[in-house]
């Protein structure tokens, strides 16, 4: 199974979705369509930071997972286990 930004946005549509969170959903859709358009060099950076029109993973989470419920808590859990195998793989696989 491949590691890459848009697995992990896929991933987290998923829980949003298990929970019925539209609005958190719906800001990763937007996310993952944003870094579709970026080239493949700003990718990685774009999923992280966003940019001044849109929020970057980070930005989401720090602005919009701030209350206590089960989507925000699965989606934590989610989020350091993510964070591990980012440190393990030194990054994202790369696409050949």
């Amino acid at each position: 199974m491949s590691f890459t930004p848009l697995k992990v946005i896929q991933e987290l549509s998923e829980i949003c979705k298990k929970h019925n969170n539209r609005e958190m959903k719906q800001k990763f859709t937007n996310l993952a369509r944003n870094i579709g358009y970026c080239a493949p060099e700003i990718r990685e950076s774009r999923f992280w930071n966003g940019n001044r029109n849109w929020f970057g993973l980070c930005e989401i989470l720090n602005k919009h997972c701030v209350i206590i419920s089960d989507c925000n808590i699965e989606i934590l859990n989610y989020y350091k286990n993510m964070i591990k195998r980012y440190k393990e793989n030194k990054g994202f696989d790369t696409l050949s």
